[in-house]
């Protein structure tokens, strides 16, 4: 057996490019089969094999030994390659576009774009914080946490800008074990990339270095385990709660055709239905609809604001409801709750807003060289920019809003908590991706903002993904996508902060402070060569 392991390292040590590839795609496959998140550690492994390839043995302590690292760019590039493809796919679920008015050729461009396009930036990301960690040349025993940080660097960067788009974050390829996630709501959601990262380095390195592979070994475990058992510890320490209510969430599994379709009437009608169905059934305290629900503007439009109202008011019930929005003649993509005594609470408007759907990034440049991909907003103007957690106030809690996008990046949900929050609420659309991979991926991030800030979910998605989540990430009843129905569940509020709340990502700090220390240390280490 050992001889067989042997031999398949040593061709995957000759062909290094495609090692690099092939780390990529193992490393991606948690993502779209959460049970394989083991392959995630091993992704790594073949990565830092690709990396380094066969090494010479040698005498020097492993703080003083420095591995050579041939094409570092190339092989980054060729790891994202075969991690961002596979990770993106989803996005063919586009096609063919109905509702839009694109032609074939613009339809398979977009794709293109999408799933390549975006594919490849992100690569270059990875190729970049690769080549910038192989100028540091680090010692063996520093290999996994410098790796590592620089991993956590790269999955910021992507986070940043008009473009940002943080997709691929390791902890998401983790939560089927979800003990093994909970330490985020301590250090923050990085903290896993640099447990994962760091195992799979030492699983590699015990591949190559084969007098001290034991050790190596060992040490992956040692990180894996303390991450688990310290994540279990926090699993089964209850989250303090202040109250309970029941909630309901409609999904209508209306298409992104439909729903625009004839003003939005078929979408209104289906979720006034459910809604009817909704107050007859359940005893519910609030009902949360999903992102954009009835898309019509709901400052102007009085009659669908009546309809609402009177069932609130008749059924001492508080509807909370995703809608546009106008404001200083700004369209919003809003969630506002109505009271049963007819009154609106503040209105949270999205803050993070989806590229070339809501607004357009470098709109100059966009509008000018593909001036089509403007038609990908349905809506008749684009969406501006919310600011701020705006809490809805309810006489169970304060609820904090989250709308799509949103939910990705971690500082929203982490600013609606230290604002107050003690119950999150997600309203959704996602049927652009009908019953993808992507859909699923993006439920999860709900899932892990519940983690980081120890809050119960009520995420309500048009076409699903909906689902009620504990403190813990633990999915308490969900409805699957493409089906029409209601879930109704009890949930609780907190107002207590876990640490990484009160203290946001203490992990990318570390990444940051490993990165410097990686570059003083590599500084000195050139000036004493110098010198001698």
């Amino acid at each position: 057996m050992m001889k067989k392991i042997e031999k398949i390292i040593k061709w995957l040590q000759k062909h290094r490019c495609l090692t690099a590839i092939i780390s990529g795609i193992m490393f991606s496959l948690p993502f779209a089969f959460p049970p394989l998140f083991l392959l995630s550690f091993f992704g790594v492994a073949l990565f830092v094999i690709a990396l380094y390839g066969e090494i010479p043995q040698s005498s020097e302590s492993l703080f003083s030994r420095r591995l050579p690292i041939k094409k570092p760019f190339l092989r980054g590039f060729l790891f994202g390659l075969g991690f961002f493809i596979p990770l993106y796919h989803w996005f063919i679920a586009l096609y063919p576009f109905n509702g839009f008015d694109f032609t074939f050729a613009q339809s398979v461009f977009i794709i293109i774009a999408a799933c390549v396009g975006i594919s490849i930036i992100h690569s270059f990301v990875y190729a970049i914080a690769i080549r910038l960690y192989a100028f540091l040349r680090p010692a063996v025993a520093l290999v996994p946490a410098l790796l590592a940080a620089f991993w956590v660097l790269a999955e910021w960067v992507m986070s940043l800008g008009e473009l940002g788009f943080s997709w691929g974050v390791t902890a998401i390829s983790q939560l089927w074990l979800l003990p093994q996630v909970q330490t985020a709501s301590v250090f923050g959601s990085y903290f896993i990339t640099l447990v994962t990262i760091s195992s799979g380095a030492y699983l590699g390195l015990a591949a190559i270095e084969r007098e001290k592979s034991k050790m190596f070994v060992s040490t992956a475990a040692i990180i894996f385990s303390a991450n688990f058992i310290f994540g279990t510890v926090l699993f089964f320490i209850p989250t303090p709660t202040n109250g309970e209510l029941n909630s309901a969430i409609l999904q209508a599994n209306i298409s992104s055709s439909e729903k625009w379709e004839n003003e939005g009437k078929a979408s209104e009608e289906a979720y006034l239905a459910l809604l009817e169905e909704a107050v007859e059934k359940y005893d519910s305290d609030i009902i949360v609809m999903p992102e954009s629900a009835i898309p019509l503007n709901y400052s102007v439009d009085s009659a669908i604001k009546e309809k609402l109202q009177t069932v609130s008011t008749q059924e001492d019930v508080i509807i909370v409801l995703g809608a546009l929005t106008k404001d200083s003649g700004d369209t919003y993509n809003s969630l506002v709750a109505i009271y049963p005594d007819g009154s609106e609470s503040n209105v949270y408007n999205k803050r993070s807003l989806a590229p070339f759907g809501e607004f357009m990034p470098y709109k100059d440049f966009f509008e000018n060289t593909f001036p089509f991909i403007k038609e990908l907003n349905l809506s008749a103007s684009w969406i501006s920019f919310g600011k701020g957690s705006n809490l809805i106030d309810t006489e169970f809690g304060n609820l904090g809003g989250l709308i799509c996008f949103d939910s990705i990046f971690q500082e929203n949900a982490r600013e609606s908590v230290k604002d107050g929050a003690e119950l999150l609420v997600l309203a959704t659309n996602d049927s652009w991706y009908k019953d993808t991979a992507g859909v699923r991926q993006h439920a999860d991030f709900a899932r892990l903002r519940a983690i980081e800030n120890g809050r119960y979910m009520v995420r309500s998605a048009n076409t699903g993904i909906s689902m009620f989540i504990d403190s813990k990430g633990r999915i308490i009843k969900s409805l699957n996508a493409l089906e029409m129905g209601i879930i109704e569940s009890e949930v609780k509020t907190s107002n207590s902060l876990t640490l990484y709340t009160r203290f946001g990502d203490t992990a990318l700090y570390l990444a940051f402070a490993i990165i410097v220390f990686g570059f003083i240390n590599r500084i000195y280490g050139l000036i004493k060569h110098k010198n001698k």
